[in-house]
């Protein structure tokens, strides 16, 4: 395939939440100029009977145990079959008619697909966070994973979107709006899956965890950088979390995924 009909696999864990699922894909089938170019694929805990779709050649569902958050979309990778990677929550719902045919125009600008690609998800300031972006498979084959397998919670859009602010290749749609329907925003309600995900931020400190493996990430910034072709996009405004925003503390848990 090109880069203008590429396949865009969705990725999603799911618990609990079938009418979430359920609008989630309609809405993503419903604005998209083709959609036949988007898989659908669906991290299920082994527990979960409320999963409200069969699967079909749109709909792929990767059922296993309750591991960390990060490692969920990971597993699912062998299962997705687009070139085009998008980590993706189920309480999103997509606005932009044609939002496939924009992500795809961005890949087609960098063929090395070495970029970050995100929207407005009409909730944060979305110029200093990619909360919910796009990777090709190539920049996942350089690094070694699809999220950072590290955090039960959270974190992994920030990780991103630094290694993505370190090589110049964060690409931010300020017209790609796909809303984050988090009840932060007053568009959600903090139901089991949300109380759960607090418990483990609560009890992990996944901050603390970001804060000590910033060599690594700046490993991983160095071999992306490596495989582009020099060209950088224009700077945003960047993250830069300040020291005095991360935590400190003397010990440090491993890094090893945890059943709940």
């Amino acid at each position: 395939m090109t880069g203008r009909d590429e396949l865009i696999s969705l990725v999603c864990p799911t618990r609990n939440r079938p009418d979430n699922v359920v609008a989630f894909v309609e809405s993503a089938r419903r604005r998209a100029d083709s959609p036949d170019g988007i898989q659908f694929v669906f991290y299920v805990d082994e527990d979960d009977l409320s999963f409200p779709l069969g699967e079909d050649a749109g709909v792929t569902v990767v059922r296993g145990p309750r591991v960390m958050l990060s490692m969920m979309s990971n597993v699912c990778l062998p299962a997705a079959r687009g070139e085009i990677l998008m980590y993706a929550g189920d309480d999103l719902r997509f606005v932009t008619e044609g939002w496939d045919g924009k992500v795809r125009r961005c890949f087609e600008e960098f063929p090395d697909g070495i970029v970050l690609v995100h929207g407005d998800d009409m909730g944060q300031d979305s110029r200093k966070l990619a909360t919910h972006g796009f990777l090709h498979r190539r920049w996942v084959d350089t690094v070694g994973y699809f999220l950072p397998p590290y955090f039960p919670a959270d974190w992994t859009d920030t990780w991103l979107t630094e290694l993505a602010d370190r090589i110049g290749r964060r690409w931010y749609l300020p017209d790609l709006l796909i809303e984050h329907q988090h009840y932060a925003w007053g568009k959600g309600v903090v139901d089991q899956t949300h109380l759960e995900r607090l418990a483990r931020i609560a009890d992990d400190h996944p901050g603390w965890r970001f804060r000590r493996l910033r060599p690594e990430r700046r490993r991983d910034a160095t071999k992306l950088a490596a495989q582009t072709d020099g060209r950088r996009l224009p700077t945003i405004k960047r993250l830069g979390l300040p020291a005095w925003r991360l935590p400190r503390r003397q010990t440090f848990r491993p890094l090893w995924p945890r059943r709940s």
